[in-house]
């Protein structure tokens, strides 16, 4: 009993790391998408990751 509820807990942090390691590319980042993962489920993390806009890329000034 004990052992199946450690592979969930382990799979459930996992799948919470892989989706905000995805979401890095995200307005919301790593810790954001973690974090939404964490306090409500991984399935909605990968919703975020999904429907998140991308981080705008800096665009370097030619004078510098």
């Amino acid at each position: 009993m004990e052992s199946t509820s450690l592979y969930f807990g382990a799979t459930y942090i996992m799948l919470c790391v892989v989706f905000g390691i995805i979401g890095k590319s995200t307005k919301l980042g790593f810790w954001g998408v973690f974090l939404i993962s964490i306090f409500l489920t991984p399935a909605i993390g990968m919703v975020v990751v999904l429907t998140a806009s991308p981080k705008k890329k800096k665009r370097k000034s030619p004078y510098s």
